[in-house]
């Protein structure tokens, strides 16, 4: 019969492991600094262990599903929300050290965000058991759900048209991802993007505020079907599963335009290895990097396999890893 670890002493190993590879490589890094380095191998380096990090959390997360693999209509679309760590961890390493092909790297990374969201929709309309079934939930109400802030002058949308609306809501995003990268190689290519210049004369100006107000309507609509349907949806805990994805989505986008303002400031500066058109894009993929290693964390506990075992914390079956993949 197998041994199974207790929740408590799997939480401890998992943390002693994190903080003591944290703490290696924050060593190392200082280690290198000493010895003056320099400051783009540092970089590197860092950020290659982080990434490397980042990813084993998210890869043991994913396993863990795949081999506690009890309710696929549920898990398939956690463990692609998962992958999005790795993925942009990797890439974000990737536009790091070979900058000169980030624009590459970058598609791949805005496309798989795009697809995320709705993923996390999709994830939450399977929880209700299918769109038809949601939309009988939703018309079962008392009151029709209300918009939020500032749509709240908008007709109340009802059954079907709720779920239809919120779901190309969230769809349209992947779409307008798609589109914004064609549109930014082509003003590269004429060489008018100009990253950082908010000026209605350069291509870069015009790709935020299209990809902001895309995604604040893909935000909105994952709110606004978390706010509707919350009660029914607590069996998954989605409040903390929906942060993450805010928190990603958002914070990366804003974090790159503060780091463009920065550097046409003149407050961040280019280097040897980074000169000024590139430093804004070098900053912000080394922070990714860093940061993906906390978003692992989190979906460890907001993604957790375990809310698929039984009582006594062992799996109800276990599906052979690569058909579980392939569902």
């Amino acid at each position: 019969e197998p041994i199974y670890c207790s929740p408590t002493i799997s939480k401890a190993m998992y943390w002693i492991t994190t903080i003591a590879a944290v703490t290696a490589i924050f060593f190392v890094a200082q280690e290198m600094h000493a010895h003056h380095d320099e400051t783009h191998l540092i970089a590197w380096w860092t950020a290659g262990m982080f990434v490397l990090l980042a990813c084993i959390l998210s890869f043991i997360d994913v396993y863990g599903h795949l081999a506690h693999y009890n309710n696929p209509e549920l898990q398939c679309h956690i463990v692609r929300i998962i992958w999005m760590v790795p993925i942009y961890a990797i890439d974000s390493f990737l536009s790091l050290r070979f900058h000169e092909f980030e624009l590459y790297f970058d598609t791949i990374r805005d496309g798989y965000e795009g697809y995320v969201i709705y993923n996390f929709l999709a994830l939450l309309i399977k929880v209700l058991g299918s769109e038809k079934q949601a939309a009988e939930v939703i018309d079962a109400k008392e009151e029709a759900i209300p918009h939020m802030f500032p749509m709240c002058k908008l007709t109340p949308w009802k059954g079907q048209e709720f779920v239809r609306k919120n779901k190309y809501g969230a769809l349209q995003y992947l779409i307008v991802q798609l589109v914004c990268t064609v549109f930014v190689f082509i003003t590269r290519y004429f060489r008018v993007y100009d990253e950082g210049h908010f000026s209605w004369k350069h291509g870069y100006v015009y790709r935020m505020s299209v990809t902001n107000i895309s995604q604040v309507i893909a935000m909105y609509c994952l709110v606004l079907f978390f706010h509707g349907l919350n009660k029914e949806l607590q069996r998954v805990r989605p409040l903390g599963k929906l942060m993450c994805v805010k928190a990603v989505v958002f914070f990366s986008f804003w974090q790159s335009i503060a780091i463009a303002i920065l550097v046409k400031y003149g407050v961040l500066h280019g280097t040897q290895h980074y000169p000024r058109s590139t430093v804004a894009h070098g900053i912000q993929n080394f922070a990714i990097c860093l940061e993906m290693c906390i978003a692992a964390i989190a979906h460890t506990f907001t993604f957790s396999y375990h809310d698929f075992d039984d009582e006594d914390g062992r799996p109800q079956k276990r599906t052979p890893v690569l058909p579980a993949l392939w569902h």
